[in-house]
This record gives C-alpha cells, sequence and structure tokens, in this order.
C-alpha cells in the first residue's frame, strides 16, 4: 500500500475518547503519535463493536470500527487533497420505510438504531454547508443480503450488482443514467429469483428460512424448465444492457455469462453439474439435454 502511490485513509473511532482519527498507508497516525502500523489499524478499523474486540493501539487508546461514527469518511478524502470524491456504499442511501411505524419495544428500539444510522449517513453525504468539492455517491438499491447472511451466491450476484451500479453511476447523461440503473436492477432481481428457485430445485432451503412448517423442497423438470427459461431472459437483458452501452461490454462484468450458463452459487453441492444437462428425479419427470445460451457475441 505505502509503494503503491495512492493515498489511504484508514478511520478508527476512540472507545473512550470518542475522537475519530485517520492512519495513512505507511501506518502512521495523520495528526501525529506513536504509529500503530498498517495490520494493526486495518484490525481496529473492522472491528465491528459486540462482534469484535476493540483493538489497543500504541498510543494506549483503545479503538473500535471507524464506521461507527464515520462511515463514509468523506472528511478524510478531502483532507488529504481530494478534489473529487467517489463515495461507495455498501447499502442503500436510502431508508427504507416500512408500511407502518413499529409500536413495540423491539420493533422501535430497532428502528431507531436505523434512524440513527441514517441520519449520520445524510450528515456525511450532505453536509449543511458541502464538502467545496463534486462528491458522487455509489451505492445499491437492492439490498441482497445483510451482515449476518453470508452465501456465495448472493455475494457474487452483489459483486456482479456492484460492479454495475459503479457504470451506471459514471454516466454523465441523466436519461441514460437512469436506463442503465432500471438494467442493472432488473438483471439483479431476476438472478436472485433464480438463485431462490436453484435451492429448491436442489432439495434446499436458503438459509435463514425458518422451514419446519414447510414441506421439503423437491424439484420436478417442469420447474427445472422455468429456470431455464429465466436464465435465458437474464441473458436477454444482458444484451439489452451491452446494446445501450453501445456495444461496450465493460458495462457488464467479464464474467456476467456465468449468470445463465452455469449455477448461482451456493452452499451446497447441485444435484446435477450444470443446469442444462438431463434432469430426471422419479417421480417428478425428465427434462432432456439442452445446449446453453452463448456468452455474449
Amino acid at each position: 500500500m505505502a509503494a503503491s502511490g495512492i493515498q489511504l485513509r484508514i478511520v478508527v473511532n476512540g472507545a473512550r475518547t470518542g475522537r475519530v482519527r485517520y492512519v495513512d498507508g505507511n501506518g502512521a497516525w495523520v495528526d501525529g503519535g506513536p504509529a500503530p502500523g498498517l495490520r494493526r489499524a486495518l484490525t481496529a478499523s473492522a472491528a465491528i463493536p459486540i462482534a469484535f474486540p476493540p483493538i489497543t493501539l500504541p498510543d494506549s487508546e483503545t479503538y473500535v470500527d471507524g464506521g461507527v461514527l464515520e462511515n463514509i469518511p468523506i472528511e478524510a478524502a478531502v483532507r488529504a487533497g481530494a478534489d473529487e470524491v467517489i463515495a461507495i456504499l455498501p447499502s442503500p442511501a436510502a431508508l427504507p420505510q416500512p408500511s407502518a411505524a413499529p409500536t413495540t419495544l423491539f420493533p422501535v428500539a430497532t428502528r431507531g438504531m436505523e434512524l440513527l444510522l441514517d441520519g449520520s449517513t445524510r450528515r456525511q453525504l450532505e453536509p449543511f454547508r458541502g464538502w467545496g468539492v463534486p462528491v458522487k455517491v455509489i451505492a445499491p438499491r437492492i439490498e441482497l443480503h445483510n451482515l449476518l447472511a453470508v452465501d456465495p451466491g448472493l455475494i457474487k450476484i452483489n459483486m456482479d450488482y456492484g460492479y454495475m451500479c459503479a457504470y451506471d453511476e459514471m454516466q454523465s447523461d441523466n436519461s441514460l443514467r437512469s436506463q442503465f440503473r432500471t438494467s442493472s436492477d432488473a438483471i439483479t432481481q431476476l438472478r436472485r429469483q433464480i438463485w431462490w428457485d436453484e435451492h429448491r430445485q436442489n432439495n434446499w432451503f436458503p438459509k435463514g428460512v425458518w422451514y419446519e412448517t414447510l414441506s421439503h423442497p423437491w424439484g420436478t423438470a417442469e420447474e427445472m424448465g422455468y429456470i431455464r427459461d429465466d436464465k435465458r431472459r437474464v441473458r436477454a437483458l444482458v444484451v439489452d444492457r451491452v446494446a445501450l452501452a453501445q456495444g461496450l461490454k465493460a458495462c457488464v462484468p467479464a464474467d456476467i455469462a456465468t449468470a445463465w450458463t452455469e449455477w448461482e452459487g451456493h452452499f451446497f453441492s447441485t444435484l446435477f453439474p450444470s443446469p442444462w444437462g438431463a434432469w430426471s428425479s422419479f417421480p417428478r419427470g425428465v427434462l432432456q439435454a439442452e445446449t446453453p445460451p452463448p456468452p455474449l457475441p
């Protein structure tokens, strides 16, 4: 990192003082003091309260995750001399709005925490007098999973979605940007539906599903046909997106074809190696093998 030529700022929060501090790419405090080193600073910056223990650094102060007070450290970039900022958010910037206000203790507490974090986010993105430099925000519009849902398929879909969201926001034309946003959302939502359906097809429930009152999932040849149709639809949406980008394939991740030629990622072993191979499960019918749709032309 020190040799990259790129200025780095790692954000940590003092658990005792409540003070936000920054560490640079050499592992030194920006405002001076005994250098914590890069590895320890990164560990402290990732020490999410409750999930991980706080980290004591050489100045004898104990530090926790930088996101507690400054989850979008635009100030650090501006202080470092940035004349343009690209802020990347892992979750939607807009606060979700429930159909009705919570009235019982736990939902009220949960909503209160959401409001607290949302207020902090808004103040960091749009302070009263602005930052004095242009700030471009890249954020998802769909929440695919939370911190506690660790699933290989959702992670891969989310990474591809993030790539497309970044491409969307870098468009200078407002109308074109809106069309790209619609495209990336449609592709992502359909892939998530396929990911869900593939669980049932392989006799599994997705993680976190309360299944005691549900019948055991059991795939059929007919349902496998629906999944294949949806994978063809994913390819069609991607082809339309590339056409919108005037043939520029950089508008989608390089390995996007796996979304329709292979299973989505799963924590289990699929019943058959490919969703396009012959599928049979007595007495659930038989589906003949098909040639998967080709990659992008």
